[in-house]
C-alpha cells in the first residue's frame, strides 16, 4: 500500500513540475515576444495559452505592444517628415530631444560642428563642441527660451569658427515627446571682417590723431602767444602746420584710393597698353629727383608681349608707389631697376633697390594696411602706410599676384605680375639694361 501511495505522489509532483516548466517557458516566451515587439509570435489560439488562461494576459501585452510599435511609428514618420523638411537646406539645423540626445542634425549642421554626420541619438556633449554652445541648448531645453547668441565652435588645435544660434521649442510629436529646434549660421567670415573694420578704424584713428595733435598745437601756440612770437618762428610753425596738412591730403588720396580698389565693382579702364610706354612715361617724371639724389635708374626689359589689357593710370600709380618708397624707405640706395620678364601667360615685372632690406620678420607683412617696418622713419618720410595696400589691390584687379623678397642689407625687389590676353603679338625686342 505504502509503495504504491509514494509511487502516485511521485507522479504526481512530476507532472506539477513538467505542467510548472512549460509555464516557466509560456512565460518566458510572452516576454521574449513583447522585448522584440512582435505582438503575434504566439498566437491568440495558442492551446497551452488557453490551458493555463494566459489569453487574457497574452492579449493585453499584444495591445501594449501594437501601441508601442504604433507611437514608434509616427514618432518614426514625424522625424522624417522633419529630416525632409529641413534636410536640404542650407542653413544647419539640429533637434535636440528632452533627454539631451541628437534627434536629428542635417547636412549643414554636421559640417558647421565639423563632424562627417551627426548620430542620431548621440549624446549632446559627444556632438556639439563648445561649452558656450551646450550651454545654451540646455538653457532653451529648461524653457527659458535664451535670445540669439554667437559662440566660438573649437575645431582642433588652434582652430576655431564663430556659430551664431538661436532656438525655440517645439510642438511635442505625436507620441508627446518634447523637442527643440536649433539654427545656426557660420558667422566666422563676419567676424574676421569685424576684426579688420575695427583694426582699420584704430589705424586711421592714430594716424590721423598725430598730424592733427600737432596743427592743434602750433595753432593754439600761434594765436596764444602772437605778440611775442618773432617772424621766424611764425614761419616755422607755418611750415611744420603745411607738412601735417601734406600729411593728411596725402593720407585722405590713398585712404580714397583704396576705399575705390576695394569696393565690389572698381572702375578699371583697360585697353590695349604699352608696357614700355607707362613705364618710359613714370620714369621720366622720377628724372629730376633721380639726378638730384644721384641714384641710378636702370631698365632691363625682355618681354615681347607689350600691348596688354592695362589701366594705364592706375598701373603708372603702382610704379610711382614703389619708386616712392625706394627714397622713402631704402635707406643708403643708389641704384632702382625695372625688369620684366615673360613666361606663357604673363609678364613678370621687378623693381628693385640696393638699400638697406627689410628684416625677413617683416617681409610677409609689407602689403597690409598701416604696417610699418620702422614707423617712426615712415612718419619722419611723409608714408601713409597703404603705397604697397594700393600696389596690391590694383594688380590682383589686373588679373596678376604681387611679392615681396627682402633681406637686410640685401635691398628689396617687389614682384607682380600682368597677364598676357590671347592672340597678342609680340613687340620688337627693346634694348637691355638702360638707364638715367
Amino acid at each position: 500500500m505504502w509503495p504504491f501511495l509514494a509511487l502516485l505522489l511521485a507522479a504526481i509532483a512530476l507532472l506539477f513540475a513538467w505542467r510548472l516548466d512549460r509555464l516557466r517557458r509560456r512565460l518566458n516566451d510572452l516576454a521574449a515576444a513583447a522585448e522584440v515587439g512582435e505582438p503575434n509570435f504566439l498566437g491568440a489560439n495558442d492551446a497551452l495559452s488557453r490551458r493555463y488562461h494566459l489569453i487574457r494576459l497574452q492579449l493585453a501585452l499584444e495591445s501594449i505592444v501594437e501601441a508601442h510599435a504604433k507611437s514608434r511609428r509616427q514618432e518614426r514618420g514625424y522625424l522624417a517628415q522633419i529630416e525632409t523638411t529641413l534636410g536640404n537646406l542650407k542653413e544647419a539645423v539640429l533637434l535636440v530631444d528632452a533627454h539631451e540626445r541628437v534627434a536629428m542634425a542635417n547636412a549643414a549642421a554636421a559640417n558647421l560642428l565639423g563632424a562627417e554626420k551627426v548620430a542620431q541619438g548621440a549624446r549632446l556633449e559627444a556632438a556639439v563642441r563648445g561649452a558656450g554652445l551646450i550651454d545654451y541648448i540646455y538653457r532653451t531645453l529648461r524653457g527659458e527660451s535664451p535670445p540669439r547668441a554667437e559662440f566660438p565652435l573649437p575645431l582642433g588645435r588652434d582652430q576655431s569658427r564663430w556659430v551664431e544660434i538661436s532656438g525655440a521649442p517645439l510642438t511635442a510629436t505625436p507620441d508627446g515627446q518634447k523637442l527643440c529646434l536649433f539654427v545656426l549660421h557660420d558667422i566666422t567670415r563676419l567676424k574676421d571682417l569685424e576684426s579688420v573694420r575695427k583694426e582699420f578704424v584704430a589705424n586711421v584713428s592714430h594716424e590721423l590723431r598725430t598730424p592733427l595733435t600737432v596743427i592743434k598745437g602750433f595753432t593754439e601756440t600761434l594765436i596764444e602767444d602772437d605778440e611775442r612770437l618773432s617772424r621766424e618762428d611764425r614761419l616755422r610753425f607755418l611750415e611744420k602746420i603745411r607738412r601735417q596738412t601734406l600729411r593728411l591730403v596725402a593720407l585722405v588720396n590713398d585712404l580714397l584710393s583704396l576705399s575705390r580698389l576695394e569696393t565690389t565693382q572698381p572702375q578699371l579702364e583697360c585697353r590695349p597698353q604699352s608696357l614700355r610706354a607707362i613705364i618710359d612715361e613714370t620714369a621720366s617724371e622720377y628724372a629730376e629727383r633721380f639726378r638730384e639724389t644721384h641714384v641710378t635708374l636702370e631698365f632691363d626689359l625682355r618681354h615681347t608681349s607689350d600691348m596688354l589689357a592695362l589701366d594705364a593710370l592706375k598701373l603708372s600709380q603702382v610704379f610711382q608707389n614703389l619708386i616712392d618708397n625706394c627714397f622713402r624707405y631704402a635707406k643708403g640706395f643708389t641704384r632702382v631697376r625695372i625688369l620684366t620678364r615673360e613666361d606663357d601667360e604673363c609678364v613678370r615685372v621687378t623693381v628693385e633697390d640696393n638699400g638697406c632690406g627689410i628684416p625677413v620678420v617683416d617681409v610677409p607683412h609689407v602689403f597690409e594696411r598701416f604696417y610699418r617696418v620702422d614707423k617712426g622713419r615712415s612718419r619722419e618720410s611723409g608714408g601713409t602706410g597703404l603705397g604697397l595696400s594700393i600696389v596690391k589691390h590694383i594688380v590682383q584687379l589686373h588679373g596678376g599676384e604681387v611679392s615681396c623678397e627682402s633681406e637686410e642689407r640685401g635691398g628689396t625687389r617687389i614682384h607682380f605680375t600682368l597677364p598676357i590676353p590671347p592672340g597678342v603679338a609680340p613687340a620688337p625686342e627693346a634694348q637691355s639694361t638702360l638707364g638715367i
